[in-house]
């Protein structure tokens, strides 16, 4: 992303490695917060939060404070994602784990790599879009489920 806008892979780098900090220290330090908001809460709140500051990235000035943002806020939602299916579905408790994890892997494979095509064909400023649709797509769907399976 930042090659294709002129800012050079030494910046794309730093941002990679960013975003991964602040997900790793909003991990450690937000971990109990789905005790407070519940499962549905807490997905909203970081898939909404997410897409917000990616929202940033359409501005190459704020771009790197944007994937710093989306960092923390995406940190709460595979982990509790993991933690509500196994809630709502307690028979399958250990096949949803599962599920949840090879489907994490297979994504985290074919995602980047849809990923870069897109920018690829579409250019740098399709990469904010790529990634803030599927974030507010969680955010939507988590309205159908219901409210009394998402407190832990």
């Amino acid at each position: 992303f930042f090659s294709k806008i002129g800012k050079g892979p030494f910046l794309g780098a730093f941002a990679t490695s960013f975003f991964f900090l602040t997900f790793s220290i909003a991990r450690m330090t937000l971990a109990s917060a789905t005790d407070r908001l519940g499962f549905a809460r807490a997905v909203r709140m970081g898939t909404g939060l997410g897409a917000l500051a990616l929202g940033l990235t359409f501005f190459p000035a704020l771009a790197l404070i944007g994937f710093g943002l989306a960092g923390i806020a995406f940190s709460i939602v595979f982990p509790t994602m993991l933690a509500w299916a196994a809630r709502r579905h307690p028979g399958l408790r250990a096949q949803m784990a599962s599920v949840s994890i090879a489907a994490a892997g297979l994504g985290g494979v074919i995602l980047p790599y849809l990923i870069g095509q897109g920018v690829e064909t579409f250019g740098a400023p399709s990469l904010t879009p790529m990634l803030i649709a599927p974030a507010l797509a969680v955010f939507a769907l988590t309205f159908l489920e219901h409210e009394n399976s998402s407190r832990p």
